[in-house]
């Protein structure tokens, strides 16, 4: 498991126990870092996940989570300057 999805179990049980009300195991820190990350992550993407992972478990956390990491990709380009873009402006005013 990847520390991405640790980190959606441990929010998504969080979440179900305060859902459920059972506060058993939870201390004040970790409620309020639930509700921090909540708000951070408040989106239908992550809705859907945790309705998901209520459903399938563990193996919904790694199929959408693989399926991400896959997809994903960044490049760097330096392109050469060209100020003919500003109409020939060579000092600010």
């Amino acid at each position: 498991m990847t520390g991405e999805q640790t980190r959606l179990v441990q929010d998504f049980e969080t979440r179900r126990k305060s859902e459920s009300r059972q506060f058993a195991g939870l201390d004040a820190d970790r409620i309020a870092q639930y509700r921090n990350e909540k708000r951070e992550s408040e989106n239908a993407t992550h809705e859907a996940l945790y309705l998901q992972w209520l459903a399938d478990g563990q193996s919904a956390l790694t199929t959408a989570t693989n399926v991400t990491a896959q997809h994903a990709s960044f490049r760097t380009v330096v392109l050469p300057p060209d100020y003919n873009l500003f109409g020939g402006v060579r000092h600010a005013s």
